[in-house]
């Protein structure tokens, strides 16, 4: 029994290669891929303070919460058509799981402030017991390219392809804080959307020095625009207050760049098994804790769409020809 399923999977395996050796070039590649990545930057804000000995003292931060955000796992993958050695069309994805951190100070004396430029604002945010902050951010990018090769990877030493094609991109982020003191609380919550789409034009560079080895390097940097939505509230003394409820949408312009490394090995002529680090960067972005507050403005909201972010980490996976 076990020898006739190492013959039927014999048979499989050439049939699904027997494309790359018929007459006809053309031919589909399939890219499926494990990612481990993490998001890097977000502007630092003071969330709670309190008094010692005369001097304030930071006891919680945004980067308390972004430090905590750390890798979290992905998958990516695409669908390429080769419709002959020199050009191909390409259509992929990386999607993230959501990155959240939630953090907690607190006073037994109830000496806890939110740093509002007057104390009289909120009086939910000042001498409290506890605060609460939580952050959470979702990321996932889309893009669809033509690829021209100049020297074709299947059969060259060095072969170097130029990439062009549209990208889209996702950042959804979540901030929210939370002052207590005995029944009493306050509510701050700030929700941003970040849309973007744009060309890019770029590079694929590929090694072969070793048979069946292959040594990989890519990338590619656009410019686009960014629709941006952004949704603010600040409920005060058990939300029986609302100091603000606020939402906006604009457009911003954005640069935006991807880079890769790894390495592969072609264990068959249709199944290649690869590894490697990539990165992407995106700016003109509003990030959800960059649009905290601390004036005493009740009738307008600005949006802070000066942010970026920089998403990196590991892949590896496998690559079925067909």
């Amino acid at each position: 029994m076990q020898c006739k399923a190492v013959k039927q999977l014999y048979f499989v395996s050439l049939f699904c290669c027997s494309g790359l050796f018929s007459s006809d070039e053309s031919y589909w590649d399939l890219v499926t891929d494990f990612v481990y990545m993490e998001r890097y930057h977000v502007k630092d804000q003071t969330l709670a303070i309190t008094t010692v000995t005369g001097k304030d003292v930071v006891t919680l931060d945004v980067k308390d919460l972004s430090s905590g955000f750390g890798f979290e796992p992905g998958i990516q993958g695409s669908l390429s058509y080769v419709i002959d050695p020199r050009s191909s069309y390409k259509a992929g994805f990386v999607y993230v799981w959501e990155w959240e951190k939630t953090k907690t100070t607190t006073s037994p004396t109830s000496s806890l402030d939110f740093p509002f430029k007057e104390s009289n604002f909120a009086r939910s945010f000042y001498d409290v017991s506890k605060i609460q902050a939580t952050y959470s951010s979702q990321f996932y990018t889309v893009d669809l390219n033509y690829i021209k090769a100049f020297s074709p990877s299947r059969h060259s030493y060095l072969a170097l392809s130029g990439v062009g094609g549209l990208r889209f991109a996702s950042l959804k982020e979540t901030f929210s804080l939370f002052s207590f003191e005995g029944t009493s609380f306050g509510e701050m919550d700030i929700k941003t959307t970040n849309d973007l789409i744009g060309l890019q034009l770029g590079f694929m560079f590929q090694i072969n020095a070793v048979k069946s080895f292959h040594w990989d390097l890519s990338g590619s940097a656009g410019v686009g625009l960014n629709r941006i939505s952004a949704d603010s509230f600040l409920g005060d003394q058990n939300n029986s207050v609302e100091l603000r409820n606020f939402s906006s949408l604009d457009w911003q312009s954005n640069i935006f760049a991807t880079a890769a490394a790894g390495f592969g090995y072609r264990a068959l002529s249709c199944l290649d098994i690869h590894a490697g680090y990539e990165m992407l960067y995106f700016c003109g972005l509003a990030l959800a804790p960059d649009q905290i507050d601390t004036s005493t403005e009740t009738t307008t909201f600005k949006v802070d769409n000066d942010g970026y972010v920089i998403v990196y980490g590991i892949y590896g996976g496998l690559k079925f020809s067909f």
